[in-house]
């Protein structure tokens, strides 16, 4: 992948008639999609904390070359404008560290983590991002040299937007949850929350109105 080390490769595999046995499958029949789902609820909190990680090194190495950089006779820090972008950047990495958290301790609870999950991986990803765009920018050229690991932190900083969902298949499972349309967390079982989807409601009200 274009930016990143020889080290992270993606490869395609095909099961091209490939059948497996009865005694090697996991769950019961029918259940795959259940499995599937609890299976990237792990999955986007892994993604999350990964995001949360690496804007926390853009911020860090933002924040160092902020103070060594200096522009007549004054670190690059003292500009306002340079602050303001500190400051954007630590206050949603702040956000994005407290929603991987609840959603960690959520899942660590056995609680319903399908919806949290998703929001700690898009808010992350979305952090991870902008504070690899803003640290890059803070570095001027020098953020595109390989001497500074900005340049490849930048490049890494797009991957979150794609593995374990989109950011966009992410938005609509948490605004059909917020809508009512469908419940994030309805494969967890009984979660004791909204039990009722917004569509069921207005079926109910259109038939008692026929």
């Amino acid at each position: 992948m274009m930016g990143l080390s020889k080290s992270f490769r993606t490869n395609a595999v095909f099961l091209d008639n490939f059948v497996v046995p009865v005694e090697n499958r996991l769950g019961n029949e029918g259940e795959g999609f259940k499995i599937i789902m609890k299976a990237l609820e792990q999955g986007r909190l892994y993604v999350a904390a990964k995001a949360v990680g690496l804007a926390q090194a853009c911020l860090d190495d933002a924040v160092r070359y902020a103070n060594e950089r200096v522009v007549r006779g004054s670190p690059i820090g003292r500009f306002q404008m340079i602050q303001s972008e500190i400051a954007e950047m630590v206050t949603s990495l702040e956000a994005s560290r407290a929603i991987v958290y609840n959603a960690a301790y959520c899942m660590d609870n056995g609680m319903p983590s399908n919806r949290i999950s998703a929001i700690a991986k898009f808010h992350a990803s979305q952090t991870a991002k902008m504070c690899a765009d803003k640290a890059q920018q803070i570095f001027g050229g020098y953020g595109l040299a390989r001497e500074y690991r900005i340049s490849w932190m930048k490049s890494y900083a797009d991957l979150f937007f794609t593995g374990e969902g989109s950011a966009n298949v992410q938005k609509i499972l948490i605004a059909e949850d917020a809508l009512g349309y469908k419940i994030a967390d309805r494969h967890h079982g009984k979660t004791g929350f909204r039990d009722v989807r917004k569509d069921e409601v207005e079926q109910s009200a259109s038939m008692a109105t026929a």
